[in-house]
């Protein structure tokens, strides 16, 4: 999710989904920076992936993303 999206009220209710679920989430600071990211040239306020199947050869790249991302929420412990 992206840090300065005004009004924040659009995505304020993600990250307590997320840690309803347990689903890890993080901030970047900027929408164009995660835009960018995204390979699109729009600046984009929220990005959700889909956990890929065991077989795919993204798997282990996208466990250890998630596991990072636990690890530096405080709420997903």
């Amino acid at each position: 999710m992206a840090a300065d999206v005004s009004p924040i009220d659009v995505i304020s209710h993600i990250p307590i989904l997320c840690e309803k679920k347990k689903v890890p989430y993080a901030y970047v600071k900027a929408r164009e920076a995660l835009g960018t990211s995204s390979q699109t040239k729009r600046p984009t306020s929220v990005v959700m992936l889909l956990k890929p199947p065991e077989d795919n050869k993204y798997r282990e790249a996208f466990d250890k993303l998630a596991e990072l991302v636990k690890d530096s929420n405080p709420y997903l412990k």
